[in-house]
């Protein structure tokens, strides 16, 4: 798995701790490629042993940041490319661009930069 450097000072900047952190790091070790499948907020709850309400939080922080998009389907959520990603270059250069024609591109929020 590749984590950029980039994606490291997010997490510093923003101050990542608790429960959100710990959901960040969940979604990393179920990576393949930059999708987390079949993981919904309860059962990353479950997982973590805290309450379903704090992992929306988490998710929604995540989200806001540019960090993840959740899928359509119940379950999927997708990392950014640009910030994390298991698999070869090739296969992140397209999920790069396809995150990028999709969302708005991986920027460090003007709030902890």
């Amino acid at each position: 798995m590749v984590i950029s450097v980039d994606g490291i000072r997010v997490i510093v900047r923003m101050r990542l701790q608790g429960v959100t952190m710990r959901v960040l790091m969940l979604l990393f070790a179920n990576l393949d490629g930059c999708v987390v499948h079949s993981l919904s907020s309860a059962a990353i709850a479950d997982r973590l042993g805290v309450v379903n309400s704090a992992v929306s939080r988490a998710l929604t922080q995540l989200e806001n940041v540019g960090l993840i998009r959740r899928g359509e389907v119940r379950g999927v959520i997708q990392v950014n490319p640009n910030f994390a990603f298991h698999g070869s270059a090739i296969k992140q250069r397209n999920a790069v661009k396809d995150w990028g024609a999709q969302n708005r591109p991986f920027v460090v929020p003007s709030e902890v930069a």
